[in-house]
């Protein structure tokens, strides 16, 4: 039987598209970089030179062969931005609800195999 990860999701744009962002010092580098699909050195970049009133995102990914999705162009540069940096989240009664009754819902992620 063979093992296999179902997809991840997550919240997601082309890299490329973060270039007006960066830096005209870093332009010439972070093009080479996006050129050769080099996602740990545009992270790199990202972390050090982003103006801090942007979201810095987590990682910058190129899905491949191996990686199972539908919505994502294979070899092109992702950059993925964890929830909670770009959204603000407010309780909902439901919530409220269930914490009267000491029932706290915690986030999780996981992986399915099968």
């Amino acid at each position: 039987m063979s093992m296999k990860s179902y997809a991840c999701s997550g919240h997601v744009v082309k890299t490329e598209s973060l270039t007006k962002l960066i830096p005209e010092t870093k332009i010439e580098e972070w093009n080479k970089y996006l050129k050769e699909n080099d996602n740990e050195n545009c992270q790199t970049i990202l972390e050090e030179f982003l103006p801090k009133q942007y979201p810095c995102p987590d990682s910058t990914f190129v899905p491949d062969d191996e990686c199972e999705t539908e919505d994502l162009e294979l070899n092109v540069m992702y950059s993925y931005f964890d929830r909670e940096s770009l959204f603000e989240t407010v309780k909902k009664p439901a919530l409220s609800s269930l914490q009267e009754l000491n029932i706290n819902p915690e986030f999780s992620q996981w992986v399915v195999w099968g």
